[in-house]
């Protein structure tokens, strides 16, 4: 049985009972495990998407250049990440916030 995160932390490997707390390591992770869920902190409206920076609780701030209306700004983070990552975008879920501005986002599958 998955684990889901604890929306206070960055992300929880899902097949170890320890939390990471290195927000460097995420795709590493990806790499080891298949899959991995953290906490992204959206800025949604900008000039361009990209990642902002880590915040102290290992959460990453993305902004996007897409506006928050009719799921643009979901599809926007969901496409970044997926690029990001190297999957595929269905690789890429918004497990929890998908109305807020602090979401608990999945990425499965293996990087190309």
């Amino acid at each position: 049985m998955e684990a889901l995160v604890c929306m206070t932390n960055a992300y929880e490997c899902l097949q170890c009972t320890h939390m990471h707390e290195i927000p460097g390591s995420i795709s590493k992770h990806l790499q080891q495990h298949g899959s991995v869920t953290f906490v992204v902190h959206v800025r949604p409206g900008a000039a361009r998407t990209e990642v902002k920076e880590e915040l102290g609780d290992g959460s990453v701030k993305v902004s996007v250049a897409a506006k928050p209306e009719g799921g643009k700004a979901n599809a926007e983070l969901i496409r970044f990440l997926a690029e990001e990552f190297g999957v595929a975008k269905s690789g890429v879920a918004i497990i929890l916030g998908k109305t807020a501005r602090q979401k608990v986002v999945r990425i499965s599958g293996v990087p190309r």
